[in-house]
């Protein structure tokens, strides 16, 4: 007698189970593109800024964080400016380098974004009493201020060719022999 109740209860059980499969509701099916193409690029690249990038030892890098970024679309057009750098960098600590060292800027981007192409230019801003004053950029690189003291600084790198958009990073070195 308790097989048989056993039985019964492990059959209404398989029953039950059934039951809910029936009831379950589809789901619409994935889009076959991802989602981030119908809405435009989504990627967020990281700048590096990298202090004596030829030296032989290991180059240091320059803390900076991102102030803002746009990549246009047909919608949307890029014109951006940068936040004047001091009051993005108040209460960051400063990277020290010395009197005209070289300044590489580099990206980096995430392996499944690996073939994303690098800026086609830079523009660099030095934050002079809140007025954003450009510096001279070639190529990649600048070169840290002549005098001594504390530079508040932003680097917007401009995409032109297939992918247009621009990105915004500010800095603060402190040069110092």
């Amino acid at each position: 007698m308790p097989f048989v109740l056993f039985g019964a209860l492990l059959l209404g059980a398989c029953v039950d189970d059934q039951k809910e499969k029936d009831e379950v509701v589809q789901l619409p099916r994935e889009p076959t593109e991802p989602i981030e193409a119908s809405k435009g690029i989504t990627i967020r690249p990281e700048i590096s800024i990298v202090i004596n990038e030829n030296e032989t030892n290991l180059p240091a890098t320059v803390r900076s964080i991102r102030d803002k970024f746009c990549w246009e679309s047909e919608e949307k057009q890029c014109s951006l400016e940068p936040t004047p750098s001091k009051a993005l960098l108040e209460h960051e600590q400063s990277t020290r380098v010395r009197p005209e060292e070289d300044l590489t800027f580099r990206f980096s981007r995430p392996m499944e974004d690996f073939d994303f192409p690098k800026p086609d230019s830079f523009k660099v801003y030095v934050d002079e009493d809140g007025e954003m004053k450009e510096a001279e950029v070639v190529g990649n690189q600048i070169k840290a201020p002549l005098n001594e003291g504390r530079y508040y600084m932003s680097v917007k790198a401009i995409w032109s060719g297939d992918v247009k958009g621009e990105a915004i990073y500010a800095f603060l070195l402190s040069v110092k022999e």
